[in-house]
């Protein structure tokens, strides 16, 4: 968990948080016993498939080294949907007969999680989807409307993806914990909301909308600090909380 505090003049605002990627330091072969099911399975050669077990590999590797802009996004969107292809044409889950082993650093503490199971891979890499949106947010200089705008689309973004991985996946590691990812939400909500306000700022709407607004970012403030306040949150979050 980071903080960049960009210049606003004549109005206080709050440091933007942004969240670390995950990491992925083993190379891992996707379709190391899939050919040999296709020839067991489906009575086709599975070494013609070669080029497409290739590809996706190769998609892979991108996927892990990504960088923090639109591009990384797409290409982490890329990887996610042929996931969850792979997992619903062949069976991947953990000890069937095309399962692969995946290791991923957790966000915060940095330590290492293995699974042999593709939803882990599948959860780390929507979990790099939402910690580049909420960079990405935290890099807008909102000085503009058109900056406000992305910044709060951007965390919006970042939102939904935690959101989404607290509710479809297991806890495969430590910063998967549902009440760290509810944290998570609540943080990028408020700051979504701070661009709106900010922007209301700028549009010089009637103060009840401001208020209303600015009653919302409290809210979704307070709820994330329930659950920092949290021991089992506090000490994941403690040793990677920085300000930059």
């Amino acid at each position: 968990m980071n903080m960049e505090v960009p210049s606003f003049k004549g109005c206080p605002r709050l440091p933007a948080i942004y969240f670390d990627l995950k990491l992925s330091l083993e190379s891992v072969d996707l379709c190391e016993k899939i050919p040999n099911y296709i020839t067991a399975n489906y009575q086709e050669n599975g070494a013609n498939f070669s080029s497409e077990c290739e590809q996706i590999n190769h998609l892979r590797e991108h996927a892990i080294n990504c960088s923090i802009d639109e591009s990384s996004v797409r290409c982490l969107k890329r990887y996610f949907c042929q996931l969850q292809l792979l997992r619903n044409r062949f069976p991947m889950l953990p000890d069937t007969e095309c399962c692969v082993r995946f290791t991923w650093e957790d966000g915060f503490q940095k330590d290492e999680s293995t699974c042999n199971d593709i939803r882990f891979e599948e959860a780390s890499i929507l979990y790099n989807i939402g910690a580049i949106y909420s960079r990405l947010g935290a890099n807008e200089t909102r000085k503009t409307h058109e900056s406000l705008k992305n910044a709060c689309t951007y965390f919006r973004y970042a939102a939904a993806c935690f959101e989404k991985l607290r509710d479809q996946y297991t806890p495969y590691s430590v910063d998967f914990t549902p009440a760290l990812l509810t944290c998570q939400v609540d943080i990028l909500l408020g700051q979504a909301h701070e661009a709106v306000l900010e922007k209301s700022f700028l549009d010089q709407r009637p103060h009840s909308v401001n208020a209303h607004v600015a009653m919302k970012i409290s809210d979704y403030y307070q709820m994330a600090l329930l659950n920092l306040m949290k021991t089992e949150i506090a000490s994941i979050v403690s040793k990677r909380f920085r300000v930059g």
